[in-house]
């Protein structure tokens, strides 16, 4: 069925994600990459939903830098129209804001902030490493096992908030020529 199908394409977009992995926060040069292990985390992180929205799989990497973070998470949209998330609030951290990885010239990459995110009718978009995903900026100290208040806001119709978890991270390697922060 259509949500296996979502589900199992998720699974496979985390673990190819995983291994190319850039960084736990969008940090810059000598940050760490996480192996495979991270699609494990996302599997069994935070889960709600309402209405027509569900989210899941939502997750922090314990933070490499204490400058910035990131959140990860799948967005399912079961409606008939289309689902425009707005935002994102928490006390966890001074900003946070839908950014993306973008490849710049000379192969390397950067972080470019993104307008709000629109879950297609019967979509599921998905915030990963290595693509679009949530960044939390001067984040306060976070801890593995640390739960994070989260709520995401969602044009037209009630905000979701969730309880996101702290994972650890893995696999840790600290080349990372070529990573910038965008404007």
């Amino acid at each position: 069925d259509r949500y296996l199908a979502g589900e199992i394409d998720q699974a496979l977009a985390m673990i190819d994600a995983a291994s190319a992995y850039m960084l736990a926060g969008c940090a810059g040069h000598g940050m760490p990459v996480m192996d495979d292990g991270m699609a494990t985390n996302q599997m069994v992180g935070a889960a709600a939903t309402a209405g027509p929205l569900s989210i899941s799989g939502a997750y922090i990497p314990k933070p490499a830098s204490a400058d910035v973070a990131a959140m990860y998470f799948a967005a399912h949209n079961a409606g008939a129209t289309p689902l425009v998330l707005t935002g994102i609030d928490t006390a966890a951290a001074e900003n946070a804001s839908f950014h993306h990885d973008v490849t710049v010239a000379g192969g390397g990459q950067e972080m470019q902030p993104l307008p709000p995110v629109t879950v297609p009718p019967g979509a599921t978009v998905t915030l990963r490493p290595g693509a679009m995903h949530v960044m939390l900026e001067q984040p306060k100290p976070l801890a593995v096992g640390q739960t994070v208040a989260v709520t995401i806001d969602v044009a037209g119709r009630p905000a979701i908030t969730l309880d996101v978890p702290v994972v650890p991270m893995t696999g840790l390697q600290t080349n990372m020529p070529g990573m910038t922060m965008g404007s």
